[in-house]
């Protein structure tokens, strides 16, 4: 999702959706421990995801 599509939402919205960042990055981490995951930049887009939602709720604290 965007930065301005995230700016956009509120703070119930945002943490819902790090809760859902962060258990498909945790699926993700298992199925590749286990299978192998063919695209490993995955990875990177998850880990980047839940930044951008981390750092919006942190600005929204400040």
């Amino acid at each position: 999702m965007l930065f301005k599509e995230l700016k956009n939402k509120s703070v119930d919205d945002l943490n819902t959706y790090l809760k859902d960042l962060l258990q498909s990055h945790l699926k993700l981490r298992i199925d590749d421990s286990i299978n192998g995951v063919a695209d490993n930049s995955q990875f990177k887009k998850a880990r980047k995801n839940i930044a951008r939602v981390r750092t919006i709720l942190r600005q929204r604290m400040m």
